[in-house]
Order: structure tokens, then C-alpha cells, then sequence
């Protein structure tokens, strides 16, 4: 089974809606989702509910001997993966994921980050079209999709340049919304894949604000100065 596994207790039915409510919006973007009903006693908890996955695939059955189940920490839902073959990057990916580079995280493979804010302020992710209110010329503004990830961006540009810092929970949110931008991932799934280790964490922020060209911008300015 690629991807990850969920189980949500006390449902015998689960729509995108469910997912959201339970906070898995992330992890459900298709109206397409498979099911596995779960007696009392018969999954990772105590409860009946449902074992579910996105997507149209073959049944998946409960096996605490084969799968690796985790607690999402308020309690709503488990995540599951196969000890033997646990989830991949490709497994993950969303349709239309946007970045310009693909470090090796904790897991030791490559993933595809996003990029949203550029060394001189300008954001490069994908834009819509609409109506300037106050002026009515039509401008290109970053989807609302990663407004999250844009107000993200801001807080580690003012990090790096003060020297400051984020507690660890904040730093591992900012990760796991700049993971969300391509892929099905939440901080559960990144916990259990290891991602996030100390450097990961560094690349994710550095990716984030494009910091590999803050010297070369830096020196195309200085030369400009100079005439």
C-alpha cells in the first residue's frame, strides 16, 4: 500500500467534509476516498471506525504486526504506514507541485520545497488574476492557497536577519506547511518518517526564503552601486 494510512474512530462514513472537520484536509484532496470498516477492538484503538485511505485501491486490512500506527496528538484520527515499506516522496506528491529545489531531508530523500519569498521580496508562487478593488486594474496576486506559507516566509526572513529564534513546535509547523504546498503531510507523518531533523529543518527555511541567492544578490547590488 504506497501512501499513508488513517484511521478515525466512531465514523461509519468519511466525505472531504469529515476529513476536514477531523483536520485532515491535507491529507484528502480528492473526492475519491477508499474504506476499511473496523470493528470495536479490531484497529490501532479501541473503538470501531474506519480505516481510510485517498484514492481508489485494492482493501487494506488492519495488521499490527505489518503497519506502524501513530496517534495524532488531540486524538482524532491514527496514521498508519507499512514498517516494511514506508511512504515515499512520490507516494505523496500532489498534482502541480511548485519549487526550484529538492533537498534530502531526515529520510534521506529528495523533496520538492517551495520557494515563497525571493531575496528581493517578490513571491514566485503560482498567481490568479483578479480585480485590484481600490484601483480596478487587474493585478496577479499568490493564490490564497499559500497565504499560510507567504506570512511563514516573513517570520523566517525576520529570524535569519536578527540572529532570533522559533520554539521547536513553531519551526516544525513552518516545515510541515512548506511540505503541505506538494505533498499529503502533516506533522504525524513527518514524525514518523524522521523528516525533520535538525539540518532538514535549516534546508526547509533556507529553501523557503531562497537564501542561496542572498550573497549573489547582495554583490549584483553592490556592484551596481559601484557603477
Amino acid at each position: 500500500m504506497a501512501g499513508f494510512l488513517y484511521f478515525v474512530p466512531d465514523v461509519t462514513a468519511f466525505t472531504r467534509a469529515d476529513a476536514a472537520r477531523v483536520g485532515l484536509a491535507y491529507a484528502f484532496d480528492t473526492d475519491t476516498i477508499s474504506k476499511t470498516e473496523i470493528t470495536h477492538g479490531g484497529g490501532p484503538a479501541g473503538p470501531a471506525g474506519l480505516i481510510l485511505w485517498p484514492g481508489a485501491a485494492p482493501r487494506v486490512a488492519y495488521d499490527a504486526q505489518a503497519q506502524e500506527w501513530t496517534k495524532e496528538p488531540e486524538g482524532r484520527f491514527w496514521v498508519g504506514m507499512e514498517k516494511a515499506s514506508p511512504p515515499s516522496p512520490e507516494d505523496l506528491q500532489r498534482d502541480g507541485a511548485v519549487g526550484r529545489y529538492a533537498p534530502d531531508l531526515g529520510d534521506g530523500r529528495s523533496w520538492l520545497l517551495p520557494t515563497a519569498m525571493l531575496v528581493d521580496g517578490s513571491c514566485p508562487l503560482p498567481k490568479v488574476r483578479k480585480i485590484d478593488p481600490e484601483t480596478g486594474k487587474v493585478v496577479a496576486r499568490p493564490q490564497a492557497r499559500y497565504d499560510a506559507l507567504r506570512l511563514a516566509a516573513d517570520e523566517v526572513k525576520d529570524v535569519l536577519h536578527t540572529g532570533g529564534s522559533l520554539t521547536d513546535e513553531r519551526e516544525a509547523m513552518i516545515c510541515v506547511e512548506a511540505l503541505q504546498a506538494n505533498y499529503r503531510v502533516g506533522i504525524v507523518e513527518a514524525s514518523m518518517l524522521g523528516l525533520l531533523t535538525d539540518l532538514a529543518i535549516r534546508l526547509i527555511a533556507y529553501v523557503l526564503v531562497d537564501v542561496a541567492q542572498w550573497t549573489e544578490f547582495a554583490e549584483i547590488k553592490d556592484q551596481a552601486a559601484r557603477g
